[in-house]
């Protein structure tokens, strides 16, 4: 890569005009506050002899040339050919004439994300840069005549433009073995044999291919669930297995730049189909692609593979996306699942959940069943269960907002739970001394809501679990410190 060194009088590189770069400055130097640079900070580019991070505590001048040169090099010609292969190179021509729009549109974009931060766009900055690289370069190739004036198109219009000239990606027979045989997590080998070819065996480090071949283990890679139709639903834990499963077009898995895969990790899956086609999903940033990393619907993919929903459903109730829950799984009833398939579905990812669930969670898990009134009574039998579950794993949390939810939302399951009130206030009061310790503990300040709902025979009990406390307590031998 070659640099040209920075000339703050003009633009960086050829191809900008000094008037251009010119507008470019006082859009981003009178428009631009510094938070919104926030999610530039990480990136970085290699010199011949240095490299390079974002000038975050920089100038608008210094900021814009970094990217100007960023942008330069992303431009620049690339070998196409996929990388480890031996194959002939593949150069894809150089697209800075498109740069002076480029720069131009990602100012633009900041600036209406400044005016409307939840306006949603076709490409997400700056992870995206090398997504709009790539449609740049298919508008260069397949784009001809009066419709090849970039300066007439926005960044959707871009995208919009070229969708029907990307190339679908599904994963090869070859490369989807490999990545199992490298990355996916099982119990026994035995397991794991069961996703490789015939003659492939597999040791706790390694798997040796029918032909002699060594491929070292590196788990990174966790089935969540295999669908009836053979289709595998896997988390992705690592970069490498993000990188070896996914499609090159996605920024968790690009193979030549860094990837943007640590933005993602907590919860990335992959739904990859028999036939090879794969998705990629992300709840927390509702984040549902195909191979182009074009956004498909999520209720078209749990229409389309029967399971799906279940799988994906604790991961919805974590990142508390319950009207996305709401949303398809009204579809799905009207369509091919019973009401009681799935409420017993619901019940069970929930109950499996608990663990990991915060209180909004647990709350908007909690609505659904309000929303239908056959769940509603359906979940009645199973709030004791649950709160037991959430004592005997310590979840403090997930107790309160049980039982604060519950005491103000449904008579029924108030009822439900009244034999349940003398062992949570005593999980929530057990380290309390006295009355009036327990009057001003944190513990029972987070019951206030549930003592003054409008149910007297619950502050009645409560009361008598106060003072076997203090029974218990004045019955304890009295420590002295002599």
């Amino acid at each position: 890569m070659s640099i040209i060194p920075v000339n703050k009088s003009s633009a960086a590189y050829p191809g900008l005009s000094q008037e251009f770069a010119t507008r470019c400055r006082n859009l981003c130097r009178h428009t631009l506050p510094a938070e919104i640079w926030e999610a530039w900070q990480h990136l970085e580019m290699r010199t011949p002899s240095d490299k390079l991070s974002f000038p975050s505590d920089g100038g608008e001048d210094e900021k814009l040339d970094f990217i100007d040169r960023y942008l330069f090099d992303l431009l620049s010609p690339k070998d196409l050919a996929p990388p480890n292969r031996n194959v002939l190179p593949n150069w894809r021509a150089d697209l800075n004439k498109y740069r002076g729009w480029l720069l131009h549109r990602c100012l633009l974009q900041l600036d209406q994300i400044r005016r409307n931060p939840k306006t949603r766009h076709a490409y997400v900055l700056p992870e995206d840069l090398s997504k709009i690289v790539g449609d740049l370069y298919l508008f260069h190739k397949h784009i001809v005549g009066v419709d090849a004036n970039i300066s007439n198109y926005s960044f959707d219009q871009l995208k919009k433009k070229v969708d029907g000239h990307r190339l679908q990606q599904p994963i090869e027979f070859g490369e989807r073995v490999r990545a199992h045989a490298a990355f996916l997590i099982t119990d026994t080998s035995s397991e794991l044999e069961a996703f490789l070819p015939e003659g492939w065996k597999a040791t706790t480090a390694t798997v040796i291919t029918a032909e002699g071949g060594l491929i070292r283990r590196s788990p990174g890679a966790k089935l969540i669930a295999l669908l009836e139709d053979g289709t595998e639903v896997i988390q992705l834990l690592t970069e490498k297995a993000s990188r070896a499963y996914g499609s090159p077009d996605w920024c968790t898995a690009f193979r030549r730049r860094a990837t943007y895969f640590s933005d993602y990790k907590d919860d990335l899956l992959l739904v990859l189909a028999p036939n090879g086609e794969r998705w990629q999903l992300h709840a927390r940033k509702d984040m549902y692609m195909d191979a182009t990393d074009t956004k498909v619907d999520l209720g078209d993919l749990f229409k389309r593979f029967v399971g799906l929903e279940e799988a994906f459903l604790p991961y919805l109730l974590k990142n508390n996306r319950a009207e996305l829950i709401d949303e398809y799984t009204q579809e799905l009833r009207a369509s091919r699942v019973d009401n009681t398939e799935l409420f017993e579905r619901f019940k069970n990812a929930f109950f499996e959940s608990i663990d990991r669930l915060g209180s909004g969670t647990i709350e908007a898990g909690l609505k659904r069943c309000l929303a239908y009134e056959d769940w509603e009574e359906a979940m009645a039998p199973y709030l004791g269960p649950l709160i037991n579950k959430a004592i005997e794993g310590d979840k403090e949390l997930a107790v309160v907002t049980i039982l604060n939810f519950v005491c103000t939302r449904s008579d029924m399951w108030a009822n439900a739970l009244k034999d349940y009130i003398h062992i949570s206030f005593n999980y929530l009061a057990r380290d309390s001394a006295s009355e009036d310790i327990l009057e001003n503990s944190t513990r029972y300040s987070l019951l206030s809501n549930f003592m003054q709902g409008d149910f007297p025979e619950w502050e009645s009990q409560i009361n008598d679990a106060i003072r076997g406390r203090i029974v218990q307590r004045l019955q304890q031998p009295l420590l002295l410190d002599l």
